[in-house]
């Protein structure tokens, strides 16, 4: 089995982001799994209606199709988030999301990626509010990333992703701010897993294999909001690749 060192390197992005919705009233009781959708040729759709969430999900692939379109792909980190902000400004949804512009420093972006510092367990208990949401996640995660490594079937890894959202939502311990982030991040990694499942390699592809940085970029952004998660999930995933 595989030893993942989860490193992240903190993207400083100045973001305008969606509010956090009230999920105390959302019921925990229905089965995700009800709501697995197929495609005309049989296959499993990644979407999961009952993540007030998922749109998060759907961007990031969006947008990380669109970056690897590209036939020459960026090498220096200042190419890569000047095409990543482009990649996010023509895609209409994700502009929808935001009421004012965003940026980030290059710079300041260079100096942090020669420190990386902060590690998983930091980043997700800074992210998260309450000591049960982040043992919560870190379990999760821990347990998915070698699920991801051994198993082929996605249907396997939707089930698990979804019963894990569908436990979360049914929480009261869990707090609506910390549901969001976990929620943001389940979302990502179910179209990520999806994408490394389903999608045939091709050359200039990611590794799909590289999960770790998508996972954790989501998980500090999601606290912001939506934007913010799919932004530092998707830079996060493409330098882990490049490295």
């Amino acid at each position: 089995m595989k030893f993942f060192i989860l490193c992240l390197v903190v993207f400083p992005f100045c973001i305008s982001c969606t509010d956090v919705s009230d999920l105390s009233t959302v019921s925990g009781t229905a089965n995700p799994n009800d709501y697995l959708f197929t495609s005309k040729l049989g296959e499993t759709s990644p979407a999961n209606p009952l993540n007030p969430y998922d749109i998060a999900g759907q961007l990031h692939t969006e947008l990380y199709t669109a970056y690897y379109e590209e036939d020459s792909l960026a090498v220096e980190l200042s190419a890569i988030l000047d095409r990543v902000l482009v990649v996010s400004a023509q895609n209409e949804t994700f502009v929808s999301l935001s009421t004012s512009s965003y940026s980030i420093d290059s710079t300041t972006l260079s100096s942090l990626i020669g420190k990386i510092s902060c590690c998983s367990v930091e980043v997700i208990e800074n992210s998260l509010a309450t000591d049960e949401a982040a043992l919560s996640l870190q379990s999760f995660i821990s347990t998915l990333v070698p699920l991801c490594d051994e198993e082929d079937d996605y249907n396997i890894i939707y089930s698990f992703i979804t019963s894990y959202e569908n436990t979360v939502l049914g929480s009261k311990n869990i707090p609506a701010s910390d549901k969001q982030v976990i929620l943001i991040t389940t979302s990502i990694i179910r179209y990520s897993t999806y994408e490394r499942k389903k999608r045939p390699k091709k050359n200039t592809d990611p590794e799909w294999d590289l999960m770790i940085g998508n996972i954790i970029g989501s998980v500090d952004g999601a606290s912001e909001g939506i934007e913010a998660a799919v932004l530092k999930s998707l830079l996060c995933g493409i330098v882990e690749n490049g490295e």
